[in-house]
């Protein structure tokens, strides 16, 4: 049996989550929903096939209240995105596309067993793109070269300019989380930022067109 967030973490490291971070690009919204759809083949893919688990995807439902059924495919995706895109320029909220989609074992009651949110496409932000990936603790994340191995296909994803796996406890009791590169694993652009600094704490390696740190020994 794969090892849960909670198993590979601990409980009170609470929910995993990576930020993937970067600024003005601009897609349509149908480029940023194939990005979501890439994201979701990622996110079941690392549920064991034998499990007993149903999966289903729901979105955040239109009254912003509820759940909605998510589309599964690109071209759904697509539509949705581009309905998203409409509706937030309609209203003045935003250039970005932006969805959140929340995967589900069994039923919604229990909460989501893992869940996404993005804002992406603008060309000119003051906040910047981003997509942030939450794992719950009964999410099925396995070794910690699988859960690396998971950040590494976020990032191709993507195509950041700065990410970073971290856990609930890491957020509330590290400052300077993302300046210090304190998570389990962190990805800096090289184009963007350069070449971090050597840390005794972390293994380096180049990975697509910037620099992979992750944590040595639980450090």
């Amino acid at each position: 049996m794969k090892k849960t967030v909670a198993d590979l973490f601990s409980p009170e490291d609470g929910s995993a989550f990576i930020p993937l971070m970067w600024g003005g690009r601009k897609e349509e919204p149908a480029d940023v929903a194939a990005r979501a759809d890439a994201t979701m083949s990622a996110l079941v893919h690392s549920v064991p096939e034998d499990s007993s688990w149903e999966l289903f995807w729901m979105r955040i439902a239109d009254d912003d209240l509820s759940y909605s059924p998510a589309p599964i495919t690109a071209a759904g995706l697509a539509a949705l995105a581009s309905r998203q895109a409409r509706r937030d320029a309609t209203y003045k909220l935003s250039e970005a596309t932006t969805l959140q989609l929340l995967l589900f074992a069994g039923n919604t009651d229990t909460g989501p067993l893992a869940s996404f949110a993005l804002s992406a496409g603008a060309e000119q932000t003051y906040v910047g793109n981003s997509c942030t990936v939450v794992l719950e603790q009964e999410y099925p994340l396995g070794t910690a070269e699988a859960a690396v191995d998971l950040f590494r296909e976020l990032v191709r994803i993507w195509q950041p300019e700065s990410a970073i796996l971290c856990t609930d406890r890491t957020v509330t009791e590290i400052d300077d989380l993302y300046a210090t590169y304190a998570g389990y694993a962190t990805w800096i652009s090289e184009g963007t930022f350069g070449v971090p600094p050597g840390l005794r704490s972390a293994a380096w390696e180049h990975f697509g067109d910037g620099t992979l740190l992750t944590a040595v020994n639980g450090q």
